[in-house]
């Protein structure tokens, strides 16, 4: 007998912090012991497919390594599916319940169930008795644990008053169920036995002691997927019908439909049935998703085993039963309930076995077993090492992982226990079927356990509730692997009851997070009243991408201080197959709604628009292309967001009708500012396909991407999805979810209320992470106009060429100053809101009208003492001259003491012409260079360098862009046809309003040889300069090292290398050695990415590795398609 060892891999770790509470109600349904079965002794797993009896020999449990048989105790209860419904009629059976064996001297025999249960249905054919499969498991699971006492022995149900009728026969139930296809990739029903058209094919059901003469009963489930009218013929020797099925149309994949017939029973102990499928289609298919058999079979004592179905009733009722042929190794028992199997009484009359049975308002499972019999052996599946998450409680963050994962899982885990202050448990899948599912998958286990967490929280003063729930493995829709396709089943996957319709049908982890008592499951899992746990999901199949998503998220918490942070990037696709105006703009209009929720719950915020209808349509070669759209989604990335918030058409592999951002994008798009990716669309998450979708590629590159994604798993409607985004945005914002995913995503799913929409979406991503959200204010103080004369006045009014002071200071969320902020603030004010209009890409369609800030007056920094600063602008005069509110946005941060701040202001007039003004007629001084400081006209650079422009202006420097031509302009080999605006990219230095710095990286690569760079810029009074470098590109030019610096040094057991390069918009190859003098290599690190903040900070561990003494730190650095250039440092290790 083959034993597999199962490593132990369960660990928690606790720290007790009083997490914030979501909203609860006392949980009285279920009781849990602290102390599972498995918490000790000895324990082997096994498992069966189908119900019956089985036995092992004592010799057999012996050298499974048990010493005493007799102690060996069955727990468990199979592989039936959980009930769905946290509901008072719902039977919970805590842990692993003890199941009566047979002790028969030699060996121990029981009773075992399979993955097919027996559930009431409204059919007559079948005593209304149906099927319900295990759509997650092939297997029924169950656990030999050796105890201090001898197993449990079978005890007598009730006796029961005999009625004077004595029933000889019963009804029969037999079935197949066909599973060889899931037709819509979706929901747990698969359907088989395909007929294309004008196949025929007959099924024969077997039964013992059939009275031949009595009429069986054929009860079926049959479907068609058909683009044309199908028709699925039923026939037996009493019955032919026919159902016809109408044609799939859009949503609807397929059609199903019951089918019975009657038939009469033969001497052969069979009866059959015949189907038959036409329809008009060439590619068209029938399916059957089951048969059930039902036919009258005379009752006899004289069978091994056999089941008594009992038909459910709502009165209960009392049946007595005489079996013939029967004799004294005869046991009946009633094993309905899977926590409470009984033995029934018997009597003997003769060689008549007489019992009596009570039906319930379920279905009635009675076997009937003759002990003298033989017995099946159930296959041993391994040791099952001692586990005890029933002692599990006080837990916030809780990692549910595939084994393979289980470093990552704690390493992760630890992290929010080090950083957050969360105390933590990780626990593998095996773990959870063990104490809460019989050890047979079933997503409802996961669930359950949630569940007992919850509630342990409920019943104590100070209980801390689980807030979040990060599953770590991928799923599909193929929970049992039938297809073989790719291992992607690493946690199983929720699939709801309809399979058919891709709008109607889902997969979605919220139902891990419904735990309150009264919480459904099946069909109404969407009338919960809420969330309450946040619910993520790493969609991995790998190690290597589980460490890669680890590592994104330590990132994300090391990220520095950034304006991205107060930034939203607002998406909105054309909706390109509507007709009218309306439509085709429906998604611009959806994502104005989504920016005023936005404007109202978090003003603070910076909004960009990005709408496809701003940029060029390419409709060349007869389809639509947004070109432009790409390139500017990836800018986007790199520059950085918060939020980015899509509303549009998407498939698995792309966002919008023309695919402008696929899978191949985000799979190679760099950038080290991650946003949280959330997409009002279709199917762009559809994590539960064997294809990869974009929502999970967008998240598990592992050089950019996103930090989490939000988004539908099938077909969702623009309506809802709308409401979503505004939810999310709402949340997003709200305090009380402390900017945490998991709350955030938890909170705008529940604000949804009963909406079904809601269900097709899924977080991947680390529900515990917290966004990096400023939480302190920047608020004004005062604003006076600067004369020149010296004096100072106070305005409420900003006008075209006066001077400004506008005083502010920092403050917490009480209101106090926060005194101990110094740092940097970086502040923007934008001119009133104009009428701006998009560009009608469609014949027959008016542009978009929105109202946006196009015109930026003012962007640079100042110094922040003691928490006030004071900022001084010069208001251009390439205005608005209408008085209205402008905007002046602010970020702050204190690098020493971690802190960042955001403020916004929208209660500043702008407008008018000041009177007290300096003539000036002299245009901006300008300095170019490329690549660095030293790089001048005539140098060498790559085809696509640095740009640095110093400009100075007395009277400032004009970056509006609200008056023609009075911007700063790149022009490149005099190509006026491709003049690239720099307004965008210049900002004043700290604490100045006449001095200031463009640095973009040219994105056109030049070809190799000399050109031209000429810059053109303005000041405020509409005086302008040129000034024009020539470079010589060469393909191949390494990059230069600027700068290469060790501290300390000496060092000890430690030391940072800080490396610049004049290239530091660019992915670089880093290749460093430390080595000895004699060149004798000691150390190496490699590195290929985007250098943060344009230097490389490379940690070296020294401790035990490095002797004292002198070594040479070798620095190589290359460019993607560069030679590699180098530089040396001598560092001097000392003695600890």
């Amino acid at each position: 007998m083959i034993m597999k060892s199962l490593k132990n891999i369960f660990t928690y770790t606790i720290a007790m912090t009083l997490a914030s509470m979501s909203v609860a109600s006392a949980q009285n349904l279920r009781t849990y012991t602290d102390k599972s079965v498995l918490s000790s002794g000895k324990t082997v797993k096994i498992r069966v497919q189908e119900e019956g009896l089985y036995s092992f020999t004592y010799d057999e449990l012996r050298e499974m390594g048990f010493s005493n048989p007799k102690n060996v105790h069955l727990r468990g209860y199979g592989g039936e599916l959980l009930n769905e419904d946290f509901t008072e009629s719902n039977l919970y059976v805590d842990d692993l319940a003890d199941q009566p064996v047979v002790d028969l001297g030699d060996k121990i025999a029981f009773y075992l169930r399979g993955v097919v249960g027996l559930t009431k249905i409204n059919a007559s054919a079948t005593n209304n008795i149906g099927i319900s499969e295990n759509y997650t498991s092939d297997y029924s699971y169950y656990f030999l644990h050796e105890e201090n006492t001898e197993a449990k022995r079978i005890e007598f149900a009730e006796e029961l008053a005999e009625d004077s009728i004595k029933e000889t026969t019963y009804t029969a139930i037999k079935w197949q169920k066909f599973d060889d296809i899931n037709v819509a990739k979706t929901g747990r029903n698969w359907y088989g036995n395909k007929f294309s058209n004008g196949d025929s094919k007959t099924f024969t059901f077997s039964f013992t002691n059939l009275i031949a003469g009595e009429t069986g009963r054929i009860y079926s489930n049959v479907m068609s997927s058909s683009s044309m009218t199908g028709e699925f013929n039923i026939k037996t020797d009493l019955t032919e019908k026919s159902a016809t099925f109408d044609k799939i149309v859009k949503y609807d994949l397929g059609y199903e439909k019951i089918m019975e017939a009657e038939v009469t029973q033969t001497a052969s102990n069979s009866i059959s049935v015949s189907y038959k499928y036409t329809t008009a289609s060439t590619t068209g298919a029938g399916y059957i998703d089951y048969i059930i058999a039902a036919a009258k079979c005379n009752l006899r004592g004289n069978v091994g085993y056999q089941m008594i179905p009992v038909e459910p009733t709502t009165i209960n009722k009392n049946i007595t039963y005489a079996a013939l042929n029967s004799n004294s190794n005869i046991q009946v028992w009633d094993v309905s309930e899977i926590g409470d199997i009984k033995r029934v009484p018997t009597r003997l009359s003769k060689d008549s076995l007489i019992f009596t049975v009570k039906t319930r308002e379920s279905v009635g499972r009675y076997i009937m077993v003759n002990w003298g019999g033989g017995f099946q052996t159930p296959e041993v599946v391994g040791n099952v090492d001692n586990q005890n998450l029933h002692a599990l409680k006080n837990i916030e963050y809780i990692v549910v992982t595939n084994p393979e994962f289980i470093n990552q899982a704690k390493d992760i885990a630890e992290f929010h226990q080090k950083e957050d202050g969360m105390s933590v448990a990780v626990v593998t899948t095996d773990q959870v079927y063990n104490e809460f599912s019989s050890g047979t998958p079933d997503p409802t286990a996961i669930r359950a356990f949630m569940k007992m967490l919850w509630d342990k929280a409920a019943k104590s003063e100070y209980g801390v509730y689980p807030q979040y729930l990060l599953l770590m493995g991928d799923g599909t829709y193929d929970n049992r692997g039938i297809l073989k396709m790719n291992d992607n089943n690493k946690i199983l996957t929720y699939q709801s009851v309809k399979s058919l319709n891709e709008t109607s049908s889902f997969s979605c982890d919220d139902y891990f997070g419904y735990v309150e008592d009264g919480s459904f499951g099946y069909n109404n899992l969407y009338t919960n009243k809420r969330i309450n746990i946040g619910v993520g999901r790493f969609p991995i199949s790998k190690a290597e991408q589980a460490e890669n998503l680890v590592n994104k998220v330590k990132q994300y918490y090391a990220l520095g201080p950034g304006e991205w942070k107060t930034k939203i990037l607002a998406l909105a696709d054309d909706n390109d197959e509507q007709t009218s105006s309306s439509g085709y703009h429906s998604f611009s209009t959806h994502q104005e709604e989504a920016i005023s929720t936005l404007e109202d719950t978090e003003p603070r915020m910076n909004v960009t628009r990005f709408y496809w209808d701003n940029f060029n349509c390419d409709m060349s070669g007869g389809s639509r292309r947004y070109p432009d759209v790409t390139a500017a989604i990836t800018k986007k990335f790199t520059e950085g967001s918060l939020i980015f918030n899509y509303l549009g058409h998407s498939s698995y592999n792309a966002i919008s009708a023309e695919h402008s951002y696929s899978i191949s994008q985000v799979q190679s798009i760099y950038n080290k500012i991650y946003p949280v990716w959330f997409a009002g669309s279709c199917n762009l998450s559809q994590y539960d396909d064997f294809r990869s979708s974009f929502g999970e590629e967008i998240m598990l590159n592992p050089n950019g991407g996103a930090i989490a994604s939000i988004g539908a798993v099938r077909t969702a409607y623009a309506s809802p999805n709308l409401s979503l985004s505004k939810d999310f945005l709402r949340q997003a914002f709200n305090p009380d979810n402390e900017y945490r995913l998991g709350k955030i995503y938890r909170a705008c799913k529940t604000a949804r209320g009963q909406d079904s929409n809601k269900m097709v979406y899924i977080l991947l991503g680390d529900p515990g992470l917290k966004l990096k959200v400023p939480e302190l204010n920047l608020v004004i103080d005062s604003i006076v106009v600067l004369n020149t004369d010296g004096t100072a006045v106070k305005s409420d009014t900003l006008k075209a060429l006066s001077k400004v002071k506008i005083s502010c200071h920092v403050e917490d969320e009480t209101g106090n100053i926060m005194k101990q902020f110094n740092g940097i603030v970086n502040a923007t004010l934008k001119d009133k809101k104009v009428k701006a209009f998009t560009k009608g890409n469609k014949n027959g369609i008016n542009p978009f009208t929105y109202y946006d800030r196009q015109s930026t007056l003012y962007s640079g920094s100042t110094i922040v003492t003691n928490g006030v600063f004071e900022l001084q602008i010069i208001i251009p005069k390439d205005i608005n001259y209408n008085v209205d509110y402008g905007r002046l946005s602010m970020y702050a941060y204190d690098e020493h003491n971690g802190w960042d701040a955001m403020g916004a202001n929208e209660n500043l007039l702008v407008g008018g012409s000041a009177s007290d003004v300096e003539p000036d007629n002299v245009g901006p001084s300008i300095t170019l260079t490329t690549n660095g400081d030293k790089y001048k006209d005539g140098y060498k650079v790559n085809p696509n360098p640095m740009i640095f422009v110093d400009l100075s202006d007395n009277s400032g420097i004009n970056a509006t862009g609200s008056s023609i031509g009075h911007n700063i302009t790149l022009t490149i080999d005099d190509n006026t046809k491709n003049v690239i605006s720099l307004n965008s990219y210049f900002k004043y230095n700290t604490a100045s309003c006449t001095e200031g710095r463009v640095e973009y990286h040219i994105e056109e690569v030049l070809n190799e040889g000399w050109h031209t760079i000429k810059i053109k810029a303005w000041d405020l009074q509409s005086n302008s300069s040129e000034s024009t470098l020539r470079i010589y590109v060469n393909e191949n030019l390494a990059p230069e090292i600027e700068t290469l610096t060790v501290y300390p040094n000496p060092a000890k057991d430690k030391f940072v290398s800080y490396i610049k390069t004049n290239r530091p918009d660019e992915v670089q190859t880093v290749e460093c050695t430390l080595s000895e003098l004699s060149g004798r290599e000691i150390l190496r690190q490699e590195l290929k990415d985007k250098p943060v903040d344009g230097i490389w900070e490379i940690e070296w561990n020294l401790n035990g590795r490095v002797s004292p003494g002198l070594y040479i730190l070798n620095v190589r650095v290359a460019t993607e398609k560069s030679d590699f250039t180098e530089k040396t440092e001598k560092v001097l290790v000392v003695s600890q």
